[in-house]
This record gives structure tokens, sequence and C-alpha cells, in this order.
């Protein structure tokens, strides 16, 4: 099987196995833990991807230098590894820091609660924020296995994840 071959059969199983796993587990959140925590799901996720939009053409440069330098330069590859990572470790720092303490203001001001009580809400916001901007750098190490073209890392560790 060559490896485009191999690449497309990943992503078709990876995303697809996504698509199941997002069915059920919308369902079970609703269900058990109801529709304010939903919201809260729902608020970090559209979060997590208005920060994720600002590393779009980064990524894109990232699979390009990575595909074109790998074989023929490895020192200057492990160079621009090493700035990119630390530039999208130190956004999702900054951006975990000020969902930190910006979480009692977005829990009293943006979310309508009426079951939850306000640190549980608070909590939920500081976790689940944090946690999803984790893709940040993420983002960036899976934009590396795309450019060395191992998609089956990718969809791996995205099916693990979740």
């Amino acid at each position: 099987m060559s490896r485009l071959t191999k690449n497309i059969v990943y992503n078709l199983l990876g995303q697809g196995l996504l698509f199941i796993c997002s069915l059920i587990s919308v369902r079970y959140i609703f269900k058990q833990l109801g529709g304010e925590a939903l919201g809260i799901i729902y608020f970090t996720m559209t979060l997590n991807a208005l920060v994720s939009a600002i590393n779009i053409g980064i990524l894109t440069v990232a699979v390009r230098e990575v595909s074109s330098n790998f074989k023929s330069d490895p020192g200057y590859t492990l160079e621009f590894i090493q700035t990119v990572s630390l530039f999208f470790w130190g956004l999702y720092f900054l951006f975990s820091i000020t969902l930190f303490f910006g979480a009692p203001i977005i829990a009293q001001k943006w979310i309508n609660l009426e079951m939850m009580n306000m640190p549980t809400a608070v909590n939920l916001l500081r976790i689940l924020g944090i946690a999803s901007f984790l893709t940040i750098p993420c983002s960036f190490y899976a934009s590396l296995f795309r450019g060395l073209q191992r998609m089956e890392f990718n969809n791996s560790i995205d099916v693990a994840i979740y």
C-alpha cells in the first residue's frame, strides 16, 4: 500500500471515529450533566476555535518547512521546531493564565446559570478552557507529523485524546 493510500485510510478512520465519539458524548453530556454543563463545554470549544484561528498560517508554514527541509537540512528543521514550539507554548500559557483569572468574570457576566452554582461554573470553565487550549501546541506538533507525511500518528493521537 502506498504512503498516500495509507494516509487517506488513516484520515478516514480517524475522522470517522472522532465523529462517532462526538455524537455519543453530546448525548451523554446533555442527558447526564444537563444543558448548563453542555453550554459551558460549547463555550470553551468556541473560545478554543477562536484562539486556534490565530495559528492557521503558521501551521501551513510548519508543514511546508518540515516537508521540504527534514532530509536536506535537519539542523534548520530542529531550530525551526524549537522556535515555533516556544511560541506556541507561550501562547498556551498566556491564554491559560488569562482564562484562569477571567473565569469568574465570564461566569458572572456571560453565562446564565439556573441549576449550577457559580463556583462550580468557574471551576468548570477553568478546567475545560485550560485543557482545550492544549490544542494550540498540539496542533503544531500535528503539523509536524503532516510535514513528515505520518498521518497515522495524528489520527491515533486525536482518537486517544478524545
